[in-house]
């Protein structure tokens, strides 16, 4: 069996090196086998979420790829300008006349 060695350092007036040294001291013995196991599992779950996540930026940069290939023909016109449309609703006298007739007219059907 090869095996490789390393210390691990803490200094206990930095609060994150103290938080994880006081955490490996109270470390569950019967939910973890040792500290060496944990800190074993520890970094492989590291080194896999770097990979994963390697993997996911891989995966977006190939879609991101495929839509520019496929969006590359696609032409896109400018919709046209349209001008509105300018009604003139000015009424001369004698058509303000004829309006009030035939509105006086239509009211008369209703009695």
């Amino acid at each position: 069996m090869s095996i490789y060695r390393t210390t691990l350092r803490f200094n206990l007036e930095d609060e994150t090196e103290r938080k994880a040294a006081e955490f490996l001291k109270q470390l569950d013995r019967r939910e973890h086998k040792s500290k060496n196991h944990f800190v074993i599992d520890l970094i492989t779950a590291y080194i896999d979420s770097l990979n994963k996540e390697q993997q996911d930026n891989d995966l977006i940069e190939k879609i991101r790829l495929m839509f520019r290939e496929e969006i590359a023909d696609i032409s896109i016109a400018a919709p046209t300008k349209k001008e509105p449309i300018v009604m003139d609703t000015f009424l001369t006298e004698e058509e303000k006349e004829e309006n009030a007739v035939s509105v006086l007219e239509a009211l008369k059907m209703f009695g």
